[in-house]
């Protein structure tokens, strides 16, 4: 079980927990037929597909930031972003910096999609 899956686990299971749902309840929202799955991802023994996690930003009505960084992380990086300057690319630098390679495949994969999606573009 990589860290990173673990803690994306732990922001799933607080932002639902934060909701008042049980495990069953968003596994039916989400479309599974058992609570096993999403109890799986929560644990951090699955990654979450993109569209289920897109999927659960807007049932639950989060940011894709504060499921991958968390609430708390994600205010302190947006209050000390909004001071400095950083292009785009230092703060995915920044970002990525301690992860490790197959992780930042994951994320760029996972940024690909998000950019081809449907009216996002100018």
């Amino acid at each position: 079980m990589e860290l990173h899956d673990r803690r994306l686990g732990e922001n799933l299971r607080r932002i639902r927990l934060n909701a008042h749902l049980t495990q069953k309840a968003i596994s039916e929202k989400l479309g599974y037929t058992s609570s096993e799955h999403w109890s799986r991802i929560e644990s951090g023994e699955r990654h979450i597909p993109l569209h289920t996690l897109d999927r659960f930003c807007c049932l639950m009505n989060v940011s894709y930031e504060e499921v991958l960084r968390g609430a708390t992380e994600a205010s302190v990086c947006s209050a000390a972003g909004a001071g400095q300057t950083r292009n785009y690319e230092e703060q995915f630098a920044a970002i990525v910096a301690d992860c490790p390679r197959d992780v930042v495949k994951g994320m760029l994969s996972v940024c690909a999609e998000i950019a081809s999606l449907p009216g996002l573009r100018k």
